[in-house]
């Protein structure tokens, strides 16, 4: 920005010069010199207009140039910005999925052991170990049902085998 001020400033020196030609062309045609002062506008005005238009187009390109540099620095916060909330979106789905297998397995587990008790008890196996699980939901009550049956199973087998031993004796 010091480098526009100056511009600027060089700008207005222009300025208060093409001040002075004018009040000069001015005072001139005022004396009805009109010959001075087409030699005048065509030399010194010519020269002041060139000036100043070549301060301009400075300043117009060092105004551009700072757009140039601010539009960049735009497109690349936008661009990190960009990458910021790509990894965060990676990452939210990262963490999503292993949240889900996390409580996929907390449910999977326990269900999966009452299925090989299931199938071990179909086979006539009684001999299997209660189902412990830390679940206080629904798994943990069903859990907790499966070991009741197995519980009731066992005793209700060795009712049967008890009776079928006294019907046994009792028959000899």
């Amino acid at each position: 920005i010091p480098e526009a001020i100056k511009m600027l400033e060089e700008l207005k020196k222009i300025e208060d010069e093409y001040q002075q030609f004018a009040a000069q062309v001015f005072e001139l045609k005022r004396q009805d010199k009109i010959s001075e002062v087409e030699a005048l506008v065509a030399t010194r005005g010519r020269e002041i207009g060139q000036k100043f238009d070549e301060q301009a187009e400075k300043l117009s390109a060092y105004q551009n140039e700072i757009l140039d540099k601010g539009n960049k620095e735009t497109s690349n916060i936008a661009a990190n910005t960009k990458k910021q909330i790509l990894v965060l979106g990676i990452l939210s789905v990262l963490i999503s999925i292993g949240i889900a297998v996390f409580i996929g397995r907390l449910i999977s587990r326990p269900v999966m052991k009452m299925a090989n008790q299931a199938s071990k008890i179909a086979s006539g196996d009684l001999t299997v170990d209660e189902i412990k699980v830390k679940n206080k939901d629904e798994i943990g009550d069903l859990a907790d049902s499966f070991n009741q049956m197995t519980r009731n199973l066992k005793i209700l087998i060795e009712k049967i085998r008890l009776d079928s031993e006294q019907v046994a004796s009792s028959a000899e």
